[in-house]
């Protein structure tokens, strides 16, 4: 297959790396930044410009959209125009996504939001016990990702790309990302009460921390605090239901099942897969995403993440502003069902 990477900043190498576990070697990569163009050349060998021509999105199987948040939209308009797959990495803007979803389905184009949580051992093996009533029914949650600002692009100055704006910030566009997989695993949620502020010495003008109060349609209650001021990182979510708990930590690839029935402990670890040498970080999930979009594309699978899911993600995080800024409850309102 032949595939354009748009935005060749950490995601958008990433992308390539992923492509290229896959086995997909024609792989063009586009960048404004000429350096880093000239960068994807000399480490993964592959062709990229700083150019990007319609007809060259014409003549691809599907593009890689790794752009900041602000210019997702252009490029999926890119997209639908040429009638291009696309696969996009998460986002904070749900304007113009409902005409973006119409335009694809109406043309037959597979249109795919990242949701990597999805595809990560503990996440999985969490809905998978969920799912089959392993600790009886879920009553409550603590959900906890946390990870300093200034860590995020160790290489880079963190002022300086678009996690340090107010509207594409790191931590509203965690609190998406977490939604996400909560919305998976726990279903809708019915109501939301926040708090959010700065409160660090990070020099940007976004909200670094926040903290969320959820009910969900199903009865379940919870928190889901997000920050990007912790040190070290922290990645931690635990369930608990009428007859056990679950402990999942990503930072260490591992899940805590307790059992209430036979007051019994047992340990899921998930090793480290390889291809995280590079960055450090588990990159199976990212592989294993951008493989089933591959499959879809190829009409083998369905991705199963749809921008009706996306939407309902960035309507929760902003119900979260919107009770921060109010100091009320807010009814969340879920569309794409």
């Amino acid at each position: 297959m032949k595939f354009i990477v748009i935005g060749l900043g950490s995601m958008g190498k990433r992308r390539v790396r992923n492509l290229m576990a896959n086995g997909e070697k024609d792989i063009f990569g586009y960048d404004l930044r000429s350096d880093r163009c000239v960068e994807a050349r000399e480490k993964y060998s592959i062709c990229a410009s700083d150019s990007l021509a319609p007809a060259m999105l014409e003549r691809s199987d599907a593009i890689i959209i790794s752009t900041p948040p602000d210019r997702h939209l252009e490029y999926m308009q890119m997209a639908v125009e040429t009638g291009t797959h696309f696969f996009c990495e998460s986002g904070v803007f749900n304007e113009g996504l409902e005409e973006i979803m119409k335009q694809a389905s109406q043309k037959g184009i597979i249109a795919a939001p990242s949701q990597t949580l999805r595809f990560f051992d503990p996440y999985k093996y969490m809905k998978t016990c969920v799912d089959a009533g392993t600790i009886g029914k879920v009553l409550s949650f603590n959900l906890h990702y946390g990870h300093y600002l200034g860590d995020w692009h160790p290489w880079e100055d963190y002022r300086k790309f678009y996690v340090s704006q107010r509207l594409t910030g790191a931590g509203r566009e965690m609190v998406a990302f977490e939604m996400c997989a909560l919305h998976w695993i726990l279903g809708d949620v019915e109501t939301v009460t926040a708090l959010k502020g700065k409160i660090s010495d990070l020099e940007c003008d976004i909200d670094d921390t926040f903290h969320i109060a959820l009910k969900f349609k199903s009865g379940v209650l919870g928190n889901l605090h997000v920050d990007v001021v912790s040190k070290p990182p922290v990645s931690t979510f635990t369930l608990h239901g009428s007859d056990g708990s679950l402990f999942g930590d990503w930072i260490k690839n591992k899940v805590e099942l307790y059992n209430s029935r036979d007051n019994q402990w047992q340990t899921y670890d998930f090793s480290k897969r390889p291809g995280e040498e590079e960055t450090g970080m588990a990159e199976y999930g990212y592989v294993e995403e951008i493989s089933r979009f591959i499959q879809a594309v190829k009409g083998e699978q369905k991705y199963g993440y749809t921008y009706h899911d996306e939407i309902k993600a960035i309507n929760v995080m902003l119900a979260v502003e919107q009770s921060a800024e109010t100091q009320r409850h807010v009814h969340i309102d879920m569309k794409g069902k």
